[in-house]
């Protein structure tokens, strides 16, 4: 819950902190040890600290006339304007309170300026990834790289870095003719792009083992939609080209990785909303859609969809709440460590949902998808898909969910399912 920022007090008392750190008395410039004290002082006394997970971050330095803002994908274009401060004064140190450390935006955070003569400049709260003269600060480009960790100076939840190893799933073919469109909506301009863009890698090759390729290997199934040719119209071409001749894909897949927001996403830097997603669905009245989204508020989307009823869409299945964020891959936090910590990687539920489809699609198991869906009269699919997001949540949700960030303690992620015909 963002909180009242009361700079006019806090002036004074760093005012009064910065004369009892310097020598003789005196203001004589303060380091960046002694502005981060400045900063948990103001984080502890007046913003308040945090009770969900977050994290603190040195992001770098200010120079005079330099322009500190922040940016926002995942907000709908008419709001997407640039948030800046007016240029600086006097050097300055720049600090990021992240309230959902390292999430795919939007997601909430306090951006704070504290001069080198010790004085705070500014205290303010944001959606969006800080940027200096309209460029994003590098140490949030990746929240799973050492640079990120090594700016972190404060933090409530104790986050470990995950070990990245080669992916290296299984996945047996057994959807028979299905095909599918897996988009990663993220750029090279934004974070989180080599963790989402490993992700999308990642559900491609498992989508192009598990969908049937036609006979002989004749037709290709599966579509990327990929930087720097993913933008909505690159998606919407990618699916008309499955559904018509010569694939004629009659049961489409639909994944997303992407920053997102609520009923919003951030598709190749262009906005795609939920509604757009509907219209294209309804110009194919003769195609069942899965719909897989990996956002922060992706739930909004199932929400969306659980609403309208759509008679082609079979399932959908998102990362998340429409109230909560979507995380890279976390291996520790809290105390606890991930169940499958040296299995998942990159982005915490997409990997997870991987390795249930290698799970599913063995010998030993596909005769239980086959069981599930037969007896509740839905296709493989849908029962492949739904049956790895229950085993994603385990026994006992949340306790024994897979998705660290799902678990009791941390509790900042929630994985979401719409089945027309489930709960099952």
């Amino acid at each position: 819950m963002k909180k009242n920022l009361k700079i006019p007090f806090l002036l004074i008392a760093l005012s009064l902190i910065v004369i009892l750190l310097n020598s003789c008395g005196g203001i004589l410039g303060i380091t960046i040890g002694q502005a981060e004290i400045l900063f948990v002082q103001w984080l502890v006394d007046d913003y308040g600290e945090p009770t969900d997970p977050a994290i603190a971050l040195f992001l770098g330095e200010g120079q005079v006339g330099d322009v500190i803002g922040s940016f926002s994908p995942g907000t709908p274009i008419e709001q997407q304007n640039s948030r800046e401060f007016s240029p600086l004064n006097e050097a300055a140190y720049v600090f990021y309170l992240d309230e959902m450390p390292g999430a795919f935006y939007d997601h909430p955070g306090v951006i704070v300026l504290i001069s080198k003569s010790g004085v705070l400049l500014e205290a303010q709260e944001t959606d969006g990834w800080p940027t200096k003269n309209q460029e994003r600060f590098p140490v949030i480009d990746s929240p799973t790289s050492e640079m990120f960790f090594n700016a972190i100076f404060w933090q409530n939840n104790d986050i470990i870095r995950a070990v990245q190893a080669p992916f290296a799933a299984t996945i047996i073919a057994r959807l028979n003719r299905y095909g599918a469109v897996v988009v990663n909506g993220l750029t090279d301009e934004q974070n989180l792009y080599t963790e989402g863009s490993n992700a999308h890698d990642n559900m491609v090759k498992a989508m192009e083992a598990v969908m049937d390729s036609g006979v002989g290997g004749t037709y290709d199934l599966v579509r990327s939609v990929d930087y720097p040719s993913n933008t909505p119209t690159d998606f919407a071409n990618a699916v008309a080209e499955l559904v018509g001749a010569p694939n004629y894909v009659s049961n489409l897949t639909l994944y997303f990785i992407a920053h997102g927001s609520i009923d919003y996403m951030n598709i190749g830097g262009i906005g795609y909303s939920d509604s757009t997603l509907k219209t294209l669905i309804q110009s194919y009245p003769n195609v069942n859609f899965s719909i897989i989204v990996e956002t922060c508020h992706g739930g909004s989307w199932k929400d969306y969809f659980q609403t309208q009823a759509l008679g082609n869409v079979d399932i959908v299945i998102t990362s998340t709440s429409a109230a909560k964020g979507a995380y890279p891959d976390w291996d520790n936090s809290a105390g606890m460590t991930d169940y499958n910590a040296a299995d998942d990687q990159w982005v915490e539920w997409t990997s997870d949902f991987i390795l249930q489809i290698q799970y599913y699609t063995s010998g030993d198991h596909w005769a239980e998808v086959t069981a599930f869906s037969t007896a509740h009269g839905v296709n493989t699919k849908v029962g492949l898909y739904y049956m790895c997001f229950q085993r994603v949540k385990g026994l006992t949700p949340p306790t024994s969910s897979l998705v660290l960030t799902e678990r009791p303690g941390i509790a900042i992620q929630d994985p979401q399912v719409y089945a027309p015909g489930g709960p099952y």
